[in-house]
């Protein structure tokens, strides 16, 4: 055996810390010799490996590290020297300066496309769509759009680890909306104003513009296009679920035209061929209608709002010929109109569940105040969004293959047909207060991968459209069959992932089913072999749930070296000695729990825990990585995946519930394991899948990003003073309360309360209450976060909220010239009714993240100066909205 020098390490942005992926990584011995080379990961890591004769191991032997954006590139980044005795004590982190980055990235390349598919010019009323590459990453780009010079619109867009802008929509239905037009314009009345202007493209970068382009802007020309209307003409595609009608405003389409209206689940792309398969309205009808186009300019009647279910749909138009069999054929075809290429063409909100979701973000509704008097500012659909589609539909591999883990597989490759494994002998509140114990049992599993044929049954089956695979292994609770599961196997493995499901008796505890899982996983090795990458992720339910979590620690602690890079705890017990994601064993974190769980239901606490036991506490306690948590209503412990266990109605259907479970998962284990950030928008709540929207479920999110400026975390010693000094030493203070705000751990300060975290409990009785943190000049500057986020509870049975309806707020900047903006938080997030439990005991104080895009306060405003976001002084909770109330807040933050 040859011995080998193995050096690893990561590549970040020195001033951001960003991962930075794609970068070829070498290293150069004191002779100037150069190791083998790599390139680095999405998350930035690399390990570089040459044979020990390479490297003279005299005692000041040392390696310097070379970074390039491409194997045959110029360095942008060299270190110094770096002793071989220091490399052996912890992995290497390479922080390259921001200025050498500055000054490789200055030319990305920018792609425009619109609804017609050109990026040459741009259709009054089309959807502008932009992308780009080669660019500086995880950075943030000012996406600057003027007409003849005029501004129209800006945006914020963060590159993700490779440099990339993924496809973002940052000009929906051009010139349709108007600051000085209220209700926006028709299209008529957009083509007058904007046709024949020129609109141009700029993406800057810390002041610098690094790609560009301009579009001339042309009426329809008479080409077939639409929009979702009011009876004026004017856009309307975000409707309340109401009486009210619903119109189409088309060119193109001669009067006395008949036109058939197919309205089906919004999807991400249409291409001639596409399945037209229409939603079933109320009364379980196929919503298909066919009405004659009237004169010019006059909108068309469609039927009234409350036929659809809450939801986002696209219509597909189709001018029909009678007698034509080609205009019955229920596909796509090129002679037909899809209104919501791009976005949704219309999105349907239920009135009387107004905190629901929708697929895309509310526009900011805020107030501002400074040189002008306060007005609200409002708008339509707001650019922004990444096109995406349907992470619970979605399947890239037409065929799956599978095969059992059993005794004959096993026998047949001379392995044993059991395992052997270390657990614990109960459950238990301090890190290792236990027994150890040997569990024996059988080694079974599922095993999906995708396939290039149909009937694939072995790992040499397949698919050979790529070189290799990341892993995902499920591990089950208690009373669970690992069986179970092989619908969410069937979709990950057609979504470009080897899954398997491995078997856990009954009985066994937290530990048992985290060594079982690095069992499997070396078996998966030994079977599929170099085609299997050491990038892995792990889902748990219950017992297995907080299985993954220990997975993490044993992974690290026992130097284990298996590539995990995600994890997703469903509806996971917290039994087995306080697991926490924190320090060198986090890793990302998505936690997926029901309200009506009946197994897991916090309540009472036992086994000496402190806490309500459920994903909340397991969540809160991550820090590190980046982490997720969906929490639905009306959903139970077993109905992700089986059946619901008993519990008071209403029931979350389990086909919904599992719905869920599959957007949700193979959302996360794509932004995780494949490096495509672009999903996190499913796992933050910023988008709906259709699969899941259509489920009507009531879902509320929390998010935490590593990447953030925290004003108040709310943690440490807890005083009835300490409130008063924020995190970073900005002062709190409140006006009009009650009562001074009380700063604690959540439970049991809350008995209601599910979290394991400090936090602000406060009340007010006045709307002209406030909270006011200010920020200190060192942290003045958040030019380069996204957003504003903080995470709220009501608290349950406060009398001070409303009984039947979400409480309300406004969340206020204030610069250094005085100049402020308020937002509504209700157009951005929710701090909802608490949802029904399993008992009305188990009711929870349950927290949700409220994420408010920093463009809301900085968007153009008629007479209205925007807030500077390089001199922000204060943020400020004003309880304007509702006249009482009483929450907890924490984690207030600017993020991405």
């Amino acid at each position: 055996m040859v011995a080998r020098l193995v050096l690893d390490g990561r590549v970040v942005d020195a001033d951001s810390g960003a991962p930075l992926a794609g970068m070829a990584v070498t290293a150069i011995t004191r002779s100037s010799s150069p190791l083998p080379g790599t390139v680095t990961d999405g998350d930035g890591a690399f390990r570089l490996e040459a044979p020990l004769a390479a490297v003279p191991l005299a005692h000041d032997a040392s390696l310097a590290v070379v970074v390039s954006l491409d194997r045959d590139g110029a360095p942008i980044h060299r270190t110094a020297p770096i002793p071989l005795s220091e490399l052996a004590t912890d992995d290497l982190q390479i922080a390259v300066p921001g200025a050498d980055l500055a000054s490789v990235f200055t030319h990305g390349e920018l792609v425009l496309t619109t609804d017609s598919g050109a990026g040459d010019q741009l259709t009054v009323g089309e959807t502008l769509v932009l992308s780009a590459t080669r660019m500086r990453p995880g950075t943030v780009h000012t996406v600057t759009l003027t007409v003849d010079g005029e501004p129209y619109a800006s945006r914020r867009l963060v590159t993700d680890q490779f440099g990339t802008l993924p496809s973002t929509v940052v000009a929906p239905q051009f010139g349709l909306a108007a600051a000085d037009a209220d209700g926006g314009l028709t299209k008529a009345e957009a083509a007058r104003r904007w046709a024949d202007h020129a609109l141009s493209v700029a993406v800057d970068a810390a002041g610098r513009t690094v790609a560009s382009a301009t579009l001339p802007v042309v009426d329809t020309g008479g080409a077939l296009s639409g929009f979702v209307c009011d009876g004026a003409g004017r856009p309307s595609e975000v409707v309340s679920r109401t009486a009210d009608p619903l119109f189409l405003s088309l060119d193109g389409v001669p009067g006395g035209t008949v036109i058939r209206v197919s309205v089906v689940p919004s999807q991400a792309e249409w291409v001639v061929g596409d399945a037209i398969e229409a939603v079933a309205d109320a009364d379980s009808r196929p919503l298909v209608v066919e009405t004659v186009v009237g004169g010019a300019e006059e909108p068309v009647r469609l039927f009234q709002v409350d036929r659809l279910e809450p939801g986002s749909f696209d219509l597909v138009v189709r001018p029909v010929r009678y007698g034509f069999e080609a205009d019955e054929v229920p596909a796509l075809g090129s002679r037909d109109l899809v209104v919501g290429r791009f976005a949704p063409g219309l999105l349907v909100r239920d009135r009387a569940l107004v905190d629901r979701p929708v697929g895309v973000a509310a526009a900011p509704s805020a107030q501002t105040t400074g040189a002008a008097a306060p007005e609200v500012v409002e708008g339509g659909i707001p650019p922004g969004s990444h096109v995406l589609p349907d992470p619970g539909t979605l399947e890239e591999f037409r065929y799956v293959g599978a095969f059992a883990v059993d005794a004959p597989l096993l026998l047949a490759r001379g392995l044993s047909t059991s395992l052997t494994v270390e657990d614990e002998n109960t459950a238990y509140f301090q890190p290792g207060a236990f027994t150890p114990v040997s569990r024996t049992f059988p080694r079974r599993a599922l095993v999906r991968f995708p396939a290039d044929a149909p009937g694939a049954t072995t790992p040499a089956q397949i698919s050979t459209a790529r070189p290799d695979y990341p892993v995902v292994v499920v591990v089950h609770g208690n009373g669970h069959q690992f069986t179970s599961y092989a619908f969410l196997l069937e979709h990950l493995a057609a979504n470009g992932f080897v899954t398997a499901s491995i078997h856990m008796p009954n009985g066994v505890h937290g530990l048992a089913r985290a060594n079982a899982f690095f069992d499997h996983l070396g078996l998966l090795r030994s079977l599929f072999g170099a085609v299997l990458q050491n990038t892995v992720g792990v889902l748990g339910h219950s017992r297995g749930g907080e299985a993954v979590f220990k997975i993490a620690r044993l992974n690290r602690s026992l130097g284990l070296a298996v590539g995990l890079r995600g994890v997703l705890a469903l509806a996971p017990t917290d039994q087995y000695g306080r697991e926490a994601l924190v320090g060198p064993r986090a890793v990302p974190l998505h936690v997926v729990y029901g309200a009506k769980d009946a197994d897991v239901s916090g309540w009472p606490p036992y086994a000496g825990y402190d806490v309500r036991q459920t994903g909340f506490s397991l969540y809160d306690r991550a820090d590190g990585r980046d982490k997720s948590m969906t929490f639905v209503e009306n959903a139970t412990h077993n109905g992700f995946v089986t059946t619901n266990e008993a519990a008071p109605a209403p029931l979350l259907p389990a086909a919904a519930q599992r719905a869920i479970l599959l957007a949700d998962a193979n959302a996360f284990f794509r932004a995780t394991l494949r490096q495509e950030p672009e999903w996190t928008a499913v796992l933050r709540g910023d988008r709906v899948p259709p699969s899941v929207a259509s489920t009507g479920a009531r879902i509320h999110h929390q998010y935490r990003s590593t990447r953030r400026r925290t004003l108040d975390d709310f943690e440490g010693a807890h005083t009835p003073s300490s409130w008063k000094t924020g995190t970073l030493g900005g002062a709190v203070s409140q006006v009009g309360l009650p009562a001074d705000p009380v700063e604690a751990q959540l439970y049991p300060h809350d008995d209601h309360s599910p979290h394991d975290t400090g936090g602000l409990r406060l009340a007010w009785n006045s709307t002209t209450d406030a909270l006011s943190m200010s920020v200190p000049p060192a942290a003045r500057d958040v030019q380069t976060f996204a957003v504003l986020s903080f995470s709220v509870a009501r608290v349950v049975r406060s009398p001070l909220n409303p009984a039947t309806r979400p409480q309300d707020l406004r969340v206020v900047l204030e610069d250094g010239s005085g100049h402020e903006r308020s937002v509504r938080v209700s157009e951005f997030g929710s701090i909802p009714v608490a949802a029904a439990a399993n008992e009305p005991g188990n009711v929870k104080s349950a927290m949700t993240t409220v994420r408010i895009p920093l463009a809301a306060y900085t968007s153009p405003s008629d007479g209205a100066e925007p807030v500077d976001l390089s001199d922000v002084v204060a943020v400020r909770f004003a309880f304007t909205e509702l006249p009482t109330g009483e929450v907890a807040l924490d984690n207030v933050e600017f993020c991405d």
